[in-house]
């Protein structure tokens, strides 16, 4: 665009009056934004294409946020008015309409920020369900076996590669399909109840159970029962502990994409963030 109107001023004051006018009313950028690049002198030189100037974001710079993108603006301002081109940009901006403007609060986070949100809550997420995990494992004499090693399994445990994994977490959802409120309740009752019960009497006996129970005739024998069943129901609480560190993901992760994400959070991808960060931990070990 060739601007051939004497608009010869003050520059200072058009400077201020300039930045003053693009931080009012909401607006963040103009809505074709490259056309800035454009602007020519009187000699006909565009003004994207003298060296330095800030380009706008747009494409790979589009995630910034508002607060970002009209800084953007600020700075391409100042650099058109030290390069002789503050006039033909205050005549461009003044003359753009309402709607070629982006508007909208300075508080809006960008793209790139919800990413960075996101990138902490699964970071967050990985290490408290690996330490679920390998607490879980541990009853259940599982071995975790990194995919680049050569480790063996060790004797009478089982192993469990990143494939079985995954699959272990989508047996999970399938015999627990339960809700983040009710997962609570019962890690709450557990808890309260293994200050003083250490689980045993919180869960009802099945029928199965209550046999082994009437069988037992010694100390000893309702001791290892009771033992045993104790085991196992700290292995169901770990298990509830998982389903519902995975559900508060997935609600979270829903507030910092609203709009994009709905089911974006499954449990094959909640247990990949947990064995990428088990792969990484083993790596540097």
């Amino acid at each position: 665009m060739l601007v051939n109107e004497d608009l010869t001023s003050n520059d200072k004051e058009i400077l201020n009056s300039l930045i003053e006018y693009v931080t009012q009313n909401n607006r963040v950028h103009p809505k074709y934004w490259t056309e800035i690049h454009n602007l020519k002198n009187e000699e006909g030189t565009r003004l994207g294409d003298i060296k330095g100037f800030p380009l706008s974001l747009i494409l790979g710079g589009s995630g910034s946020n508002n607060v970002e993108k009209q800084q953007r603006v600020i700075h391409q301002i100042r650099f058109a008015e030290k390069q002789g081109y503050l006039d033909i940009l205050n005549w461009y901006l003044k003359s753009l309409p309402d709607d070629h403007w982006v508007h909208g609060s300075l508080d809006e986070p960008g793209y790139d920020d919800l990413c960075v949100q996101q990138g902490q809550l699964e970071d967050e997420v990985a290490i408290d369900g690996l330490g679920l995990c390998l607490r879980l494992f541990d009853i259940e004499n599982i071995e975790l076996i990194p995919k680049y090693s050569d480790q063996k399994t060790p004797p009478g445990k089982i192993s469990f590669n990143e494939y079985e994994f995954g699959n272990f977490f989508d047996a999970l959802g399938t015999l627990y399909p339960l809700s983040a409120e009710t997962l609570d309740r019962l890690i709450n009752c557990a808890d309260a109840g293994a200050k003083q019960l250490r689980y045993v009497n919180d869960w009802p006996l099945s029928p199965r159970e209550e046999v082994e129970l009437d069988n037992s005739k010694t100390k000893t024998k309702e001791k290892d029962f009771w033992e045993k069943r104790l085991i196992e129901n700290e292995a169901m609480i770990l298990r509830f502990q998982l389903l519902s560190l995975y559900e508060h993901y997935k609600i979270k992760l829903q507030k910092i994409f609203p709009h994009v994400y709905q089911d974006l959070a499954d449990l094959r991808g909640f247990s990949e963030l947990i064995w990428d960060l088990h792969e990484d931990i083993m790596t540097h070990h």
